[in-house]
């Protein structure tokens, strides 16, 4: 029994450390608090906006759920081809160092504000080169304002990854889509305190035989 609960022990040690290294890497004003894009490697079309600042939304400042007072609002309004089409863009990048085959998730709530553009505007995160809509207007009637919630996963290569928020829009000069975005946080993988919990049920099991 000594033996085991040694073993259980360094494997708790073991699942310790790999969860330090392991530890999701949070990201420089994921919430924008700092007032500024500052931690944000390279961005167009885009600023940090306060909410309480009626004159930013024509009336209606959408209500927030995140943490603090600010968020980034990113306006489609860069022309480009995307898609194979012209239209018009606008992103937000950070670039964040990862490990070989280790997983990383993050979380960020998101607004998509649809301003007379077509049924294919969208919303979109991008690691590295893979470009994900999280969001496209679609046949439907314009989105309501109000905050949503987005999970992003992806595996490690052993070198900086660029992660990207954008929006894209086609609709005619002047008038663009938006998208805003806050509280872009690293979700934490609890890999020691599920080794543990497997050593605590095979202490219960190895009691239960004796």
């Amino acid at each position: 029994m000594k033996k085991l609960l040694s073993f259980l022990i360094i494997l708790l040690i073991f699942g310790v450390a790999i969860q330090v290294s392991a530890a999701p890497i949070a990201l420089t004003n994921g919430d924008f608090e700092l007032g500024t894009l500052a931690g944000w490697d390279d961005h167009e079309n885009a600023s940090v906006v306060d909410p309480t600042d009626i004159d930013n939304w024509a009336g209606y400042p959408p209500t927030k759920t995140g943490n603090g007072s600010y968020y980034a609002e990113i306006i489609a309004e860069s022309p480009d081809s995307y898609g194979g089409f012209p239209g018009f863009g606008g992103f937000i990048n950070q670039s964040i160092s990862t490990i070989l085959g280790e997983s990383y998730t993050y979380s960020f709530d998101w607004i998509f504000m649809f301003v007379d553009g077509t049924q294919w505007d969208y919303a979109y995160y991008k690691i590295g080169n893979v470009e994900t809509k999280f969001y496209e207007k679609g046949l439907g009637p314009a989105p309501a304002a109000v905050w949503d919630t987005e999970t992003i996963s992806f595996i490690g290569t052993g070198a900086d990854v660029v992660l990207e928020f954008g929006v894209v829009s086609y609709p005619p000069v002047g008038t663009y889509s938006k998208l805003l975005i806050d509280s872009a946080t690293p979700v934490p993988v609890p890999t020691a305190m599920l080794l543990l919990g497997s050593g605590l049920i095979g202490i219960v099991g190895i009691r239960r035989k004796k």
